[in-house]
C-alpha cells in the first residue's frame, strides 16, 4: 500500500497527573499526568497521551470483579450487553466498543468474548475517542499486576452467600528476574433466582532483565467459568417497559444449560535499548475464548408486533445452542528515539503491526416448538419457573471467519517551550474471509499549550478503522462480516491542575457508518440483514472536578452530555433521533473522608445519574432515567489487615440499567436491587 505523508490536528494532552489515592471500597477514576503505568498503552512512550485516558486504580474493593462494576462511575462509559453469566460488552462516549481490537491486555488485543477475570489486574486504562493503536470508539486495556514483594489473602461474600478467595504471591525483581502468580476462585451466587455458579482463575507474570540494557515481560492467565446467563426483558407490545423484579430470571428451563466459557492468554513485551536515545520495542500475545452457549431466550411474540414481548406479557421461548471458538494473535514492534535542537525536543516512532481474529461456531441454533396452529413455544413473565417442552434441536455449522488487520505507522512530536505538536499516520489495511476489507491512510495529529503552570489547552484530531461487525444470529444474514468502519474524530480542551484541585472540559464530534437490522425479513425473527447505511454523529461535551481538603476529605463531579444521531441511513424512522440506549446527560459524584475518630477508617458516598434513554432505535418507547446512591467503608487495622464493605443501590430503587440493542433484539436489562458485599484483606509478612 502506498503510504501518503499526511499532516493533521490530533490531540496530545500534555501527561496529566493523577495522584496516588488511599485505597477505597470503590474504585476511583480520574486523569494521570505522568507517564504511564507498566502495561499501559503508553507506557514508555515519549507521545504525549489522548485527552480522553482515564485510569481505574483501585480494583481491591468489595464486589469489584466485574468491568461494569469497576468502570459503572464513568459517565463516558455504558453497557451494552454486559448480563449476568455472559462476557460483557461496553460503549464509550455512546459508540459500541469493536470486538475485533477495543478490548485489550498490557495493551494487545485479546477477544471481547473473554471473560476477563479482575483477579491479577493492577488497574483498567480507559481511552475514550480515536487515537493512534486506539480502537475506533475506545479502547479499555487491562494492565496486570507486575512482580513485586507480596503475600497477600482477600476473602469475601455478600448478602446472598457467594464467596470469593484470592491468593496474591510475589517477589520484586531481583538479580534480573521477579514474578507474581494470583489465584482466585469464586461461588457466584447473584441476585437472580437460579443463576448460581462458579469460576476458577490463574494469572502469572514474570518480568526478565538479561541485561541492564534489556528488559522482558511475560504474562500468562487461565480461568474457566460456568454460570446460566440472564437473558434480557423486551418492552410489550413494543411500547412499555414491563414492571419486574430485578431478580427474574427467565432462563428456568430444565433443557436449558449453564454458560461455559473457557479463557486463556499467552503473551510477551521487549525494551531493547539500542543507544541511550534509541529504543527496539516488540511485543506478541495469543489469546482465545471456548464458549459453550446455552439458554432458554426470550424473543417476541405470536402476535403483531412480533419484535416485542405481548401485551399480556407472554412471549416466545426459544432454545439457543452454540460451540463458539474466538482466537486473536497480535504483534507489534517499534523503533522509537528522541534527540534535542536547540530549544525543540524531537521523538519519533515508527513501526509494524498485524492483528489476526479467527471466529468459529458449531453446532448453532435457535429453535422453538411449533403447534399445529403455527404458534410458537409461549412462556410469561407471571411464570418464568413453569417448566415447558424442550425444542427440536437441529444444529449448523458456520463458515470459519477470519479477519486481519496489518498496520505500517510512524510519528513526530516536537516539544518547544510551552508547545507540543505531534503529527503522525497509520497505513492500515483488513482483509476479511467473509464481506469486503479495506485500505486506509489514517492520518492523526494534536497541538496542546501550555497556558501556565499546570493549565493545558490542547486540540485534536484523528481517524480510525475497525473490523467489520458480524451479523448477530437473529438477522437474515447471521454471522457475516459487515465492511470495517472508519472512524473520525475531533477534539478539543482545556484542564486545570493545582495541589488541591483539578478541573477539565472537553468537546468532541466523532462519526462514523451506521449498522442496523433491517426491521423486516425472513430470518427466523421476522428481520432482515444487518446492514451499513449512513452515518452515526456524536457530539458532545465531558466535564470533571475533583477537590481536597487537606489529607480527610476529597470530593468529585463528572459527566458526559452527548447528542448522538444517525443521519441518512435509508429508514426514516432512525433518521435524527438520539442513538438507542445513549442518554443526553449522565454524570457522577463523590465524597470520602477519613474518618478523625476512627484511625483508619475511610468512608465513601457516590451518587450516579443517567438521563431517559430511547429504548427502540425509532425511538417510539424510552426507559426513564435514574438516580442511584452508593456507599463504601475501608477501616485499614494496622498495616496488613483491612476490612471492606460496600452497599450497592442504597435506596433500593427499580430502574433499567441497559436499553440497547443487541442480538437481533431490543433487550432491557434492571439494574441490581440493594446489595451488600463485605471483605477482608490480609497481607502477611
Amino acid at each position: 500500500m502506498a503510504i501518503r505523508a499526511a499532516a493533521c490536528l490530533s490531540l496530545l494532552c500534555l501527561p496529566l497527573a493523577l495522584r496516588a489515592q488511599t485505597a477505597t471500597p470503590l474504585p476511583e477514576v480520574s486523569v494521570r499526568a505522568t507517564r504511564a503505568v507498566p502495561g499501559s498503552m503508553f507506557s514508555g512512550e515519549p507521545f504525549a497521551v489522548p485527552a480522553g485516558w482515564r485510569v481505574a486504580e483501585d480494583l481491591s474493593g468489595p464486589g469489584l470483579r466485574s468491568i461494569s462494576s469497576a468502570l459503572q462511575s464513568d459517565p463516558a462509559i455504558g453497557e451494552s450487553y454486559a448480563i449476568t453469566g455472559y462476557y460483557e460488552n461496553f460503549t464509550v462516549r455512546g459508540f459500541a466498543l469493536d470486538h475485533g481490537s477495543s478490548y485489550r491486555i498490557n495493551g494487545l488485543v485479546v477477544p471481547a468474548e473473554m471473560h476477563i477475570g479482575l483477579d491479577d489486574k493492577q488497574a483498567i486504562e480507559v481511552v475514550r475517542g480515536s487515537g493512534n493503536h486506539v480502537g475506533p470508539a475506545g479502547t479499555i486495556n487491562f494492565i496486570t499486576k507486575r512482580p513485586a514483594d507480596v503475600r497477600a489473602l482477600r476473602l469475601e461474600t455478600s448478602q446472598r452467600g457467594g464467596g470469593y478467595a484470592l491468593v496474591d504471591l510475589g517477589r520484586a525483581a531481583t538479580n534480573g528476574f521477579g514474578w507474581r502468580l494470583n489465584l482466585a476462585h469464586e461461588a457466584m451466587q447473584p441476585v437472580e433466582h437460579h443463576a448460581e455458579g462458579h469460576r476458577d482463575f490463574v494469572g502469572a507474570a514474570f518480568d526478565l532483565a538479561p541485561s541492564t540494557a534489556w528488559h522482558l515481560n511475560f504474562d500468562t492467565a487461565y480461568g474457566r467459568r460456568a454460570q446460566p446467563a440472564v437473558p434480557g426483558f423486551q418492552l410489550l407490545g413494543g411500547t412499555m417497559a414491563p414492571e419486574v423484579d430485578p431478580r427474574t430470571n427467565i432462563n428456568q428451563q430444565p433443557w436449558s444449560r449453564p454458560v461455559r466459557n473457557e479463557s486463556r492468554l499467552l503473551a510477551v513485551r521487549s525494551e531493547h535499548d539500542l543507544a541511550a536515545a534509541l529504543k527496539l520495542r516488540w511485543a506478541a500475545s495469543d489469546a482465545a475464548a471456548r464458549i459453550d452457549d446455552s439458554l432458554a431466550f426470550p424473543l417476541g411474540c405470536n402476535d403483531a408486533p412480533y419484535h416485542f414481548f405481548c401485551a399480556d406479557r407472554s412471549y416466545v421461548l426459544y432454545d439457543y445452542r452454540s460451540f463458539e471458538r474466538r482466537r486473536t494473535t497480535h504483534a507489534i514492534t517499534s523503533l522509537a528515539g528522541e534527540s534535542v535542537a536547540g530549544a525543540a525536543h524531537h521523538a519519533w516512532r515508527v513501526g509494524l503491526e498485524q492483528v489476526r481474529r479467527r471466529i468459529e461456531q458449531r453446532q448453532l441454533y435457535s429453535t422453538t416448538l411449533v403447534d399445529d396452529a403455527g404458534r410458537a413455544l409461549t412462556g410469561s413473565l407471571d411464570r418464568v419457573a413453569q417448566p415447558l417442552p424442550a425444542p427440536p434441536a437441529s444444529g449448523a455449522d458456520l463458515p470459519k471467519r477470519i479477519a486481519r488487520q496489518g498496520a505500517l505507522f510512524a510519528a513526530h512530536e516536537i516539544a518547544w517551550r510551552k508547545w507540543r505538536v505531534t503529527v503522525g499516520a497509520r497505513a492500515a489495511h483488513i482483509a476479511q474471509s467473509q464481506g469486503r476489507g479495506a485500505a486506509r491512510l489514517l492520518p492523526h495529529a494534536a497541538l496542546a499549550w501550555e497556558r501556565a503552570e499546570g493549565e493545558i489547552l490542547f486540540a485534536n484530531a484523528a481517524r480510525s478503522i475497525d473490523f467489520g461487525a458480524e451479523a448477530p444470529v437473529a438477522a437474515q444474514n447471521a454471522g457475516a462480516l459487515l465492511p470495517p468502519r472508519e472512524m473520525r474524530q475531533f477534539e478539543a480542551g482545556w484542564r486545570r491542575m493545582a495541589d488541591d484541585r483539578e478541573l477539565s472540559i472537553t468537546a468532541f464530534r466523532m462519526a462514523r457508518p451506521f449498522h442496523f437490522v433491517q426491521p423486516a425479513g425472513s430470518s427466523w425473527a421476522g428481520l432482515g440483514d444487518f446492514t451499513q447505511a449512513g452515518t452515526q454523529v456524536h457530539t458532545g461535551i465531558e466535564f470533571a472536578a475533583k477537590r481536597t481538603w487537606g489529607r480527610s476529605i476529597e470530593a468529585g463531579v463528572e459527566g458526559a452530555a452527548l447528542r448522538a444521531v444517525a443521519r441518512g441511513t435509508g429508514e426514516p424512522a432512525y433518521d435524527g433521533r438520539q442513538v438507542q440506549n445513549v442518554a443526553r446527560l449522565r454524570t457522577s459524584a463523590w465524597v470520602a473522608a477519613m474518618l478523625p475518630d476512627l484511625p483508619g477508617l475511610r468512608a465513601e458516598l457516590r451518587w450516579l445519574h443517567s438521563g431517559r434513554r430511547n429504548a427502540r432505535a425509532d425511538g417510539l418507547a424510552q426507559v426513564a432515567g435514574y438516580d442511584r446512591f452508593d456507599a463504601g467503608l475501608r477501616w485499614e487495622i494496622g498495616e496488613r489487615v483491612a476490612l471492606q464493605a460496600a452497599v450497592e443501590n442504597l435506596a433500593n430503587r427499580r430502574y433499567w440499567r441497559d436499553a440497547g440493542f443487541a442480538y437481533g433484539a431490543d433487550l432491557l436489562f434492571p439494574g441490581r436491587p440493594r446489595t451488600l458485599t463485605a471483605g477482608l484483606v490480609i497481607q502477611a509478612r
